[in-house]
């Protein structure tokens, strides 16, 4: 049994049919299915495998339109950096699902050209979405409650592509819902995701007094921006030291070495991380090392970045 992959392209797509005589295309080829539990789908080629190419073809472009009006049409917003669109097409890179079986239907071969259907069962698709998402999620270490945590939140900062193909999924799976799925299937998978995202701005993080001062105005602003709220009475607190040599190069000043940040996350719960740091100046020393330090606002996603050397330690 051969198992198809869909790579799912959330972008305004076009699939340019051959020029035959409209009066050879098959009276059945193209016809609007009013089934609300199969998605019908269309392909025509000089073979049939490349006929089943374009039926795929056309099956992604009505599942990224499902996508896309539930893009326009909803309130809610999962991520504005990923999902910004326009009346014309959806800015989002592409994601890949696992289809569930095809039933391939009205085979002919006319003048040259084959024409083939397909359908598939929209509840399958809907079942192969939420095992995937059950499956990614788990990635992320939430409990049986789907709280995030400062573990996940930074796994999440590291590992944004598969952050995004959650949103995509469940993007798809509220189109193909409709009139579908329980209302508390896709509330959870949103909140879910929400909850990662604003995960941020119900924590409160602030350095700890014993740090020094370019440290703790360079860290506490990296922090705010990244949407985390300081400055109220329950705070989890951050310390931060260099590990750094200088040396001149070129007539430049350099400062390189490491940042190394602990998190205070309660009596149980300590985390640490490091990124490396690299800065010149042609001023000072102190110059260079602020210039290495406001490198880590570039670095600190990336897979060597500080968000993925974080974990979890019983001693600080």
């Amino acid at each position: 049994m051969k198992i198809y992959t869909l790579h799912i392209i959330f972008s305004f797509l076009a699939i340019s049919f051959s020029q035959s005589a409209f009066s050879s295309i098959p009276k059945w080829f193209g016809a609007i299915s009013q089934s609300p539990t199969e998605i019908v789908f269309y392909g025509e080629g000089p073979s049939l495998a490349l006929a089943k190419v374009s039926a795929l073809a056309d099956l992604n472009i009505q599942l990224s339109s499902s996508v896309h009006s539930t893009i326009s049409s909803s309130t809610y917003t999962l991520n504005d950096a990923a999902s910004r669109h326009s009346s014309r097409e959806i800015l989002i890179s592409s994601t890949e699902i696992d289809l569930p079986n095809i039933d391939w239907q009205h085979n002919e071969h006319i003048k040259g050209s084959y024409y083939i259907a397909g359908k598939i069962s929209r509840s399958s698709l809907i079942d192969v979405l939420i095992r995937g998402l059950q499956k990614d999620t788990q990635q992320f270490s939430f409990g049986g409650d789907m709280n995030p945590s400062f573990k996940t939140f930074f796994y999440y900062m590291s590992h944004q592509k598969s952050i995004d193909d959650i949103q995509k999924k469940i993007l798809l799976l509220n189109g193909l819902c409709a009139n579908q799925c329980e209302n508390t299937q896709i509330t959870h998978w949103i909140a879910t995701y929400t909850n990662i995202i604003e995960f941020p701005k119900l924590t409160c993080l602030k350095p700890s007094d014993e740090m020094n001062e370019v440290l703790s105005v360079t860290l506490e602003q990296f922090f705010n921006q990244m949407g985390f709220v300081g400055n109220q009475l329950d705070c989890y607190l951050f310390k931060a030291t260099t590990q750094h040599s200088y040396y001149k190069k070129d007539n430049l000043r350099w400062a390189e070495g490491w940042l190394l940040v602990k998190f205070f996350l309660g009596t149980s719960e300590k985390m640490s991380g490091k990124v490396s740091i690299k800065g010149s100046s042609e001023q000072s020393y102190r110059s260079a090392l602020n210039n290495a330090l406001n490198s880590l606002v570039e670095n600190a996603h990336k897979k060597n970045g500080l968000f993925s050397s974080i974990t979890s330690s019983g001693k600080i």
